[in-house]
């Protein structure tokens, strides 16, 4: 019985790949490739830094506590690190990151700190997917967006990101992108759902999503004042723009009153308490001190920008407008800092928080039996 399909029938189905995007050319294939290497090279080089004894417990060992007690314990993301500023012991006293709930099936199937590694990488490397997909949509190339996103890939920051243990910021870039794409594309509940996706990674993220919010509300006011009269699809985007503004908002909100709650011996949510004791007072100050709150989401973004020399000035207390005598405690800060940093480099192992010497003082019992 011959199973081929008759050539109708392929014909078909390849107008149904089209119609549904899902047509691979070269330059998608070469994306995937570039996508694969990447997260198998970084996931080889962060897995042989945490067993040379490398990775530390902020974080990386803060996560995998973290994970464990919830997969095992039944606690919801307890760790004992930092129970000296955080006495209820639970993540979500220090930052409001409900996605690691999400992490928590994966890392029951295999709870080691290699899993968590190689989740990071992975999702540092799928944010080239929809940054692929926006540049082909917006500069008509496919070619361009393969270049764009290999330079994503290739972007050290990013490495540095990938490098230093597990943070919850991976898990930024792949959802901020997907849902600008998703809501270019009109496509709002999926849109929806990245946009909380990224807002659930941390505390600071409404900032960054009420951005996009104000982007997109401009936008629509722009497109009604070019076509001079209201179309139905501006205002659906006008709509979906103020809503995901409000969405933000809200979210802001409940992420400080729930860090206040996992964490009541705080006065304010983590990195907020200088903006404000309210999230009231901390949005009236925001908004007044655009300059100081721009250098705030810098500094906050600092763990993301830390590696390439272009925007390591990112990481000096010095860019900051403050008085003299603010200016020469940061100095003094920095030179301490270089200090650190040289004679690190002149020790043969690198101190860190933690290292687990169990596993060197096993092997060397093993190797060594008693006579």
């Amino acid at each position: 019985m011959d199973e081929t399909l008759p050539p109708a029938n392929l014909k078909s189905i390849s107008s149904l790949l089209k119609a549904k995007g899902l047509r691979l050319g070269l330059p998608e294939w070469l994306l995937a490739l570039c996508i694969a290497s990447y997260t198998i090279y970084a996931s080889h080089l962060t897995i042989m830094k945490h067993h040379s004894y490398n990775s530390s417990a902020w974080d990386l060992g803060i996560f995998l506590q973290a994970l464990w007690t919830t997969v095992h314990s039944h606690k919801l993301l307890y760790y004992t690190v930092e129970l000296h500023v955080n006495p209820g012991g639970s993540f979500l006293g220090t930052h409001f990151s409900p996605i690691l709930l999400l992490l928590a099936p994966l890392y029951a199937l295999s709870p080691r700190a290699e899993t968590l590694l190689t989740l990071q990488s992975l999702s540092i490397a799928l944010a080239a997917v929809p940054l692929y997909l926006i540049t082909r949509d917006k500069l008509g190339s496919k070619y361009v967006a393969l270049a764009v996103s290999a330079a994503y890939l290739l972007y050290l920051p990013i490495h540095e990101l990938n490098w230093f243990d597990f943070h919850f910021e991976a898990f930024i870039p792949v959802t901020l992108l997907s849902a600008y794409y998703f809501f270019e594309r009109a496509s709002y509940v999926k849109a929806y759902f990245s946009f909380l996706l990224a807002l659930s990674c941390c505390e600071f993220m409404p900032i960054p999503v009420s951005c996009f919010a104000l982007y997109f509300i401009l936008k629509a006011v722009i497109a009604r004042l070019r076509e001079g009269s209201w179309s139905v699809e501006v205002k659906r985007r006008l709509f979906h723009g103020e809503v995901l503004l409000l969405l933000s908002l809200a979210w802001f909100h409940l992420a400080l009153h729930l860090i206040h709650h996992f964490n009541p011996a705080a006065k304010v949510a983590g990195n907020w308490e200088y903006w404000g004791s309210n999230p009231a007072e901390i949005l009236v100050n925001l908004l007044s001190n655009p300059a100081r709150a721009l250098a705030f989401i810098l500094t906050i973004s600092e763990s993301i920008c830390s590696c390439s020399p272009g925007v390591g000035f990112l990481k000096s207390d010095l860019n900051m407008p403050r008085p003299k005598g603010e200016r020469r405690e940061a100095e003094a800060r920095l030179r301490h800092r270089r200090s650190r940093r040289t004679l690190f480099k002149a020790l043969p192992v690198k101190p860190r928080f933690f290292r687990p010497q169990t596993r060197a003082m096993k092997t060397w019992a093993a190797t060594n039996p008693p006579h």
